[in-house]
């Protein structure tokens, strides 16, 4: 990582960490449906592993070190805006859902089908600001140990998506089978 920018890397995901803390606190806790607690667990085991790749040096020499990107200040610039961009798409996703929210993959009482702002693009807006956050990191800290981060994040996007999909599915039937065939689910256009 270009040493000028670690200190913003981290403060732009601290800021990330407590806004999307404090934005919780306004979500009710009760949930009809909500996902299993292994799965739960399994989720967020490896994103603490995608973290310690982010955060941790390796502690011997090796092909985790190897670079994927020249290092410099232009690739570290052009990571930070990519970071930005895909942070600022998450929350623009969650300001949009409001109380629909959960941290959880779960259905509470008088659960809307939102369909507004980023949700008109992908279906997991959240999921892919998310992604993209982390690769705009990934290229500035511009490590190969950085992308198997990114693999780590997208695996998890898309095992919580197919829990949320099958349990969207069932509430709201017939209804979100058309937002499926409308509008893609993580990546626009493909995917």
């Amino acid at each position: 990582m270009h040493w000028a920018l670690t200190g913003v890397v981290v403060a732009v995901w601290v800021a990330f960490v407590l806004y999307w803390g404090v934005s919780a606190r306004s979500r009710p806790s009760a949930a009809e449906r909500k996902e299993a607690l292994p799965s739960r667990l399994a989720y967020l085991g490896l994103l603490a592993l995608a973290i310690a790749l982010l955060a941790l040096d390796p502690p011997i020499e090796g092909p985790l070190q190897g670079r994927f990107v020249p290092a410099g200040m232009a690739a570290s610039l052009i990571g930070l805006a990519v970071l930005l961009l895909g942070l600022l798409f998450a929350v623009t996703a969650r300001q949009h859902l409001g109380r629909n929210w959960s941290a959880r993959v779960s259905l509470g009482e008088g659960q809307q089908l939102v369909r507004t702002g980023p949700y008109r693009v992908v279906r997991h807006p959240i999921y892919l600001g998310g992604i993209v956050g982390v690769a705009g990191t990934a290229i500035v800290i511009g490590e190969v140990r950085a992308l198997l981060a990114v693999a780590l994040v997208v695996v998890v996007a898309v095992l919580k998506l197919r829990t949320e999909e099958a349990l969207l599915g069932d509430h709201f039937g017939p209804a979100y089978r058309r937002y499926q065939q409308d509008v893609k689910a993580l990546i626009p256009f493909l995917y």
